[in-house]
């Protein structure tokens, strides 16, 4: 982009363009609950394969190519929370904080190669292969999520009356009499993330027992007789 701008601004507002859609997680919460989270991940995931696509073909402008990055951000800020979702279906209850964990996990690691990779794939052939490279990606993981079970029932919340409203109450309806994790010591929440929708509040927590205490209330005391 510098290259061909000549200037170092073009990059920054890229950039810029790229962080402005995360804003709208609450909103991307909502929709995630709203919709089955394998075809949501699969429209979002063919949606962000014909975006890429087309930059590799056009290499647009700065203020077409703007706009694109914009919009390869905003499909992507509901497929993590679609993602969460699918957890429960897949793994079982006593499985969810070490599943979520390596979940993030993964995430990070794959964020460590990515940029070498395509700096050494940019200086070989130039950028269309590698905007061509990753529409692929998107294309081949499309079957994959097609073929994702549904979530357990009890797993999403109620419809209402519009995205706006329910964005605006989502993040009161997380339950404050326990806390974000039941475990905030165990290293599987400490290696998530906060979640973005009830569906993944929900799938990170432990299956609960009437027989155990709570983590935060102290072993009860033997009584004298």
């Amino acid at each position: 982009m510098q290259r061909t701008t000549g200037s170092a601004t073009a990059v920054g507002l890229l950039l810029f363009a790229q962080a402005i859609p995360p804003l709208a997680a609450p909103f991307a919460g909502v929709v995630a609950d709203r919709f089955a989270p394998g075809r949501l991940l699969a429209a979002g995931w063919l949606a962000q394969a014909v975006l890429a696509g087309l930059l590799a073909l056009l290499l647009p402008p700065l203020g077409a190519l703007l706009a694109a990055v914009f919009a390869l951000a905003l499909v992507d800020t509901p497929l993590s929370a679609a993602a969460g979702r699918c957890i429960p279906a897949v793994v079982a209850d006593d499985d969810l904080v070490a599943a979520n964990a390596l979940r993030s996990g993964v995430r990070e690691l794959a964020a460590v190669p990515d940029p070498p990779l395509a700096g050494l794939l940019f200086a070989a052939s130039g950028v269309r292969l590698v905007l061509g490279l990753d529409a692929l990606t998107f294309l081949i993981v499309v079957p994959l999520a097609l073929r994702l079970p549904a979530p357990p029932p009890g797993t999403g919340i109620r419809p209402r009356p519009s995205l706006a409203r329910g964005a605006w109450r989502s993040p009161w309806r997380i339950p404050t009499s326990r806390p974000a994790c039941s475990a905030p010591h165990h290293p599987g929440c400490l290696a998530g993330s906060w979640p973005t929708s009830t569906a993944e509040w929900a799938s990170r927590q432990p299956p609960a027992t009437s027989s155990a205490a709570p983590w935060w209330m102290p072993p009860p005391r033997a009584q004298l007789s």
